[in-house]
């Protein structure tokens, strides 16, 4: 059932009731009745061949300000198989939808953006430089329509002086625009048609072709944004819910990352805590064992002058090294333990029991207090200091 009502000069109001569903569309009075059909397959899901006007002389090009709509105007809805299959005007939206799904993911146009500006200025809505398929994703992510322009530059005079700045803001503010230029050996398309993915390929919202002004343009835009805003606020909705859910998930899952951050934070300052405590007991120890050396080492007796009566002793530590002293004959051979002790190197051990003898004939020095004359160690000397297995 229609009703017009006065809208402006250039449309009409027009109001569809499916079963109980009520809607409410403003169309241009070029529309014809095939571009209505069209608009009503994404209202009643029912397509373009199942649709018949009664009364209508034409049920495809005959345009909308030629019908008489002071009565109500009856739709009937064909079966399937009633249907003509053969209808030219209803494959022209299949072809539209099988054309752009072929656009999808095609590289984005290199030449688009340079001839549409250079035959109609910059003064034009704001097109993404991507595929196809990424407008539709990102249109879809915030649920707006993408409004897609096919340019051909030898067939471009819908856009001339065509964007005001009232049009552009409607469009920027409402879809994703994208663009494309096509050759010559692509169909003969709409310059100008809104779609959408609701999940079960490309759905064309509505086209526009031909000469039409920028009212009509509004209009019939507007038509698109105000007849699909239920689904696109579902949309919105349901995305809402999950970039919430999203957030949410996001948020607990930094709260575990920051835990284990936490965690592992104490560990560190935990291995670090004892390192320094680890690192001072062992200043602490060399501290304590350089005390001890230099008290050893004022122990020593005196080393004797080589113009002296005295010995010598070399002694070969267990890293391998040699020390040497003069000592008086009559010293004990504790000085040569203490004289030992004072040369070990400080990150040995403590109490590292060793034992010091000569070599040939062997003889182990066990007597702390008999002299090194008394165990024939003048008027030299050579032991060799070697560790005592447990």
């Amino acid at each position: 059932i229609f009703r017009q009502d006065n809208l402006m000069d250039e449309s009409i109001f027009v109001e569809v009731q499916y079963g109980s569903d009520l809607f409410p569309l403003a169309v241009a009075l070029d529309t014809t009745i095939t571009q209505l059909k069209e608009k009503l397959v994404h209202l009643t899901g029912l397509n373009v061949a199942q649709q018949k006007f009664l009364g209508v002389t034409n049920n495809g090009s005959e345009m909308i300000a030629t019908l008489d709509l002071t009565e109500p105007l009856r739709l009937e809805f064909l079966d399937r198989m009633e249907a003509a299959p053969t209808e030219n005007n209803s494959h022209s939206l299949d072809d539209t939808k099988a054309f752009l799904e072929k656009l999808r993911r095609l590289p984005p146009s290199q030449t688009f953006l340079q001839q549409f500006e250079s035959q109609h200025g910059t003064h034009h809505p704001k097109f993404v430089h991507q595929t196809l398929d990424e407008a539709l994703e990102e249109s879809k992510s915030a649920a707006l329509p993408v409004y897609i322009t096919l340019y051909r530059p030898e067939k471009a005079t819908i856009f001339n002086q065509l964007y005001s700045s009232e049009l552009i803001s409607l469009i920027d503010d409402n879809f994703i625009s994208w663009g494309t230029t096509l050759s010559n050996d692509d169909p003969d398309l709409p310059p100008i048609i809104m779609v959408f993915d609701f999940g079960h390929g490309i759905d064309v919202l509505d086209t526009i072709s031909g000469s039409i002004d920028a009212k009509a343009i509004l209009t019939r835009i507007f038509t698109v944004i105000s007849s699909n805003a239920s689904r696109f606020d579902a949309i919105k909705h349901t995305t809402a819910h999950i970039v919430g859910s999203q957030d949410r998930d996001f948020q607990k899952s930094l709260e575990i990352d920051a835990e284990k951050e936490r965690v592992r934070s104490e560990e560190r300052m935990r291995r670090e805590a004892i390192r320094r405590n680890e690192e001072e007991i062992e200043r602490d120890v060399l501290k304590r064992k350089e005390r001890e050396r230099e008290v050893l080492a004022g122990k020593l007796p005196r080393e004797i002058p080589a113009n002296e009566e005295g010995t010598t002793i070399a002694i070969r530590m267990l890293d391998g090294s040699k020390i040497q002293r003069r000592f008086p004959r009559d010293a004990k051979i504790q000085s040569i333990f203490d004289f030992i002790n004072v040369n070990l190197p400080l990150n040995v051990e403590e109490d590292v029991p060793y034992q010091v003898a000569t070599n040939f004939p062997r003889k182990v020095m066990d007597d702390p207090d008999a002299t090194l004359a008394s165990q024939g160690l003048v008027p030299q000397g050579l032991l060799f200091v070697s560790r005592l297995e447990s």
